[in-house]
């Protein structure tokens, strides 16, 4: 009898351990799982109206625009601030893996920003996102970089981090539009 009553005690203190261990199982699983995901996320798609996702082939000479799409993954509320050159790069390579030029458009308000009265502009616009959402932006490709000729090009955005989220860049994913005669 009593050794009936210890192995019944045994019994349920091995129970017990086993359901701690797959609770911190499944807490470190869940916690992987989150942190797995970056904090911020910024993800471009190739469009041909500038509302909504296109194909990846434009003719020579129309405009290429990006849907850019920034995704709030921490538990923080951010700042995310207007399209601006000092928070987004956009990185364009031909088919040789060579970054394509700047347009004249491009260069002439580069030049005119290092003019001594030069003022620069900025739409003031910050959005705050809050946690688990997302923000879209449009962004015309072909009006800063040369993506006239045919051929095929890559293109990848990199944003600065929210500043909430401590400093630091994030990169999307890269793209292939085709340009055509």
């Amino acid at each position: 009898m009593v050794f009936s009553q210890e192995l019944e005690g045994v019994a349920m203190r091995l129970q017990v351990k086993a359901f701690v261990f797959a609770a911190i199982v499944a807490i470190l699983g869940a916690k992987h799982a989150e942190s797995a995901q970056p904090q911020f996320a910024v993800t471009i798609v190739s469009s041909n109206d500038a509302i909504s996702a296109g194909s990846g082939v434009q003719k020579a000479g129309s405009p290429i625009f990006l849907l850019v799409t920034l995704t709030n993954n921490s538990t923080r509320t951010v700042s995310v601030p207007s399209f601006d050159r000092d928070y987004c790069t956009i990185d364009v390579r031909d088919e040789h893996g060579k970054s394509v030029p700047e347009t004249d458009e491009a260069r002439k308000t580069k030049e005119a920003m290092k003019a001594p009265n030069a003022r620069m502009f900025r739409s003031g616009v910050t959005e705050e996102l809050k946690p688990h959402k997302t923000s879209r932006h449009t962004i015309d490709v072909s009006q800063y970089l040369d993506v006239s000729r045919p051929g095929k090009y890559t293109i990848q955005a990199t944003r600065q981090l929210p500043e909430e989220l401590g400093p630091g860049v994030v990169k999307s994913n890269t793209i292939t539009v085709t340009v055509t005669p």
